[in-house]
């Protein structure tokens, strides 16, 4: 395979509405910021945002699963038609971003700066875990990752 066919590989992983969707996601916080400086606590750090752990820790899992897909298996590629690479790239980035980056890292474990101020704002119940309000997301917690292991 060729450098193209994992160029090509992205694109249509990226280049996509749910691929879309993560760039306005990840550009919301410095808008928001923008037009309230007092929504969180402390002001954002941009370039904390974008190197967090949980943002590369998505991109480089996100990636490989592109190249062993594209470049890596031994198993052709089949051609999708456009609907079926939109479903693809939305069950990837789905799992690797808003269930695991975003609601697990930002939300659950509180541990992604700057987007855990943005969640908890948005949802106060994520700095609630482990009280009765937080249960909530503690359940939905673990929905997610029986939803995502099938």
């Amino acid at each position: 395979m060729t450098k193209s066919t994992f160029t090509n590989g992205l694109r249509l992983t990226f280049f996509t509405p749910a691929g879309f969707f993560v760039f306005c996601c990840l550009l919301a916080p410095p808008l928001l910021e923008l037009i309230d400086v007092e929504i969180t606590a402390t002001p954002l750090n941009h370039f904390n945002l974008y190197t967090a752990t949980p943002v590369l820790f998505f991109f480089a899992v996100a990636t490989g699963v592109i190249w062993y897909t594209f470049v890596g298996s031994k198993t052709p590629v089949v051609e999708l038609s456009g609907w079926e690479v939109w479903i693809a790239s939305w069950y990837l980035i789905n799992g690797f971003f808003f269930n695991s980056m975003m609601d697990v890292f930002a939300g659950q474990f509180q541990s992604w700066s700057g987007m855990t101020d943005f969640y908890n704002a948005l949802e106060p119940r994520y700095a609630k875990v482990g009280t009765y309000d937080g249960v909530t997301v503690q359940v939905g917690f673990i929905f997610y990752s029986v939803c995502f292991e099938f």
